[in-house]
Order: C-alpha cells, then sequence, then structure tokens
C-alpha cells in the first residue's frame, strides 16, 4: 500500500519549488511566494482572471484599466456669498465625499447647499447636511453619479446673508471603469 498516493500536503511553513527554486510560505494563514533564500518576495505570475475570486494581473489591470482616475478633489474657498467653482467635474463621474470645514462660525442662520450648478438632482450636501453657526467639519460620504449634462461645475448656495464666516468646501471624485 502507498502511503504517498494519500499526500495531502507538508507540515512545513515553507515549501520549496525545486533545486534552490522559489518558495510557498504559509505566513499566519496568508500564501506568500518567497525567493530562495526567504529574505523577499519571489515573482508570480499567471492567466487573465474568469471568476470573481481570481487574482488580476498587472496585464490584465493595465488592459482593463485605462480609462480610470484616481480620486480628484474640487477646492473651493467659501466666504459670505454662493460661490460657482470654476473646476468642472466631468461627466459621468462618480462623486464620493464632499466635505465642507467650518473654519469661522456664520452668523444669521446661514445654510450651505452644494449641487451641481444647474442642476438641483445631483446635491452632494443638502442644507441639513451641515451646520454653519459651529465651526467643524460635515463629511458627506457617497457614491452619486455626476451625470451627464455638460456643465460640471459645483455650486455652493449660501442662505440668509450672514456677515460673518468661513469654510472650504471640497468635492471628491472619480471616473471610475467597470472592469468586470
Amino acid at each position: 500500500m502507498s502511503y504517498f498516493s494519500k499526500l495531502r500536503g507538508t507540515f512545513e511553513t515553507l515549501f520549496m519549488l525545486g533545486k534552490a527554486g522559489p518558495n510557498l510560505k504559509n505566513n499566519s494563514g496568508v500564501v506568500e511566494m518567497r525567493n530562495n533564500a526567504d529574505g523577499d518576495f519571489a515573482i508570480a505570475r499567471a492567466d487573465a482572471p474568469v471568476g470573481n475570486d481570481d487574482l488580476v494581473t498587472l496585464q490584465y489591470f493595465n488592459d482593463n484599466n485605462n480609462a480610470a482616475t484616481g480620486l480628484t478633489w474640487v477646492k473651493l474657498p467659501l466666504l459670505l456669498a454662493t460661490k460657482v467653482s470654476t473646476s468642472a467635474i466631468p461627466d459621468d463621474a462618480t462623486i464620493f465625499a464632499c466635505i465642507l470645514d467650518i473654519e469661522t462660525a456664520y452668523d444669521a442662520s446661514a445654510t450651505w447647499n452644494v449641487l451641481r450648478t444647474g442642476d438641483p438632482t445631483a446635491a452632494p450636501m443638502a442644507t441639513g447636511d451641515n451646520d454653519p453657526a459651529v465651526i467643524g467639519t460635515y463629511e458627506v460620504p457617497q457614491i452619486t453619479d455626476w451625470g451627464s449634462t455638460g456643465a460640471g461645475t459645483v455650486t455652493a448656495t449660501l442662505v440668509n446673508s450672514p456677515t460673518v464666516g468661513a469654510a472650504t468646501l471640497y468635492v471628491g471624485y472619480s471616473t471610475p471603469t467597470d472592469i468586470s
């Protein structure tokens, strides 16, 4: 009877492939490809992924992610009047966060509303999401479709005519690419 046909693995945490070759290592339940001396990672190669749990190769990522960009921020200093950004957010971008940093408290029950210029349906921050009378940072994390109407500027609308107050608005966005 051959016990080798029943052999499933090794009790060791490091398994060398070939003579003086790279190693497969169990590092606290994480599989690592290590060099021969176990002093650094080794390069592993694979084919393009076909299932949801497959690893992604650099080639596959580069081939399928050319149009994606990183997270970009529109920064808008705000004082005592409604302001429209000079930077436009691209069509079909996704808004990930809208942050209003109140540096000097506003008086006169002032409120800020943030929306896509001319399109009230794309509103990354409503008046109820911030309290300009209180110094602090107000953040609205989200996944909001910016739309594709061709006028992607941000309008921060100030209501109630305060006499004091200062803030900075940040709108974070990306133009993600679906690589599924």
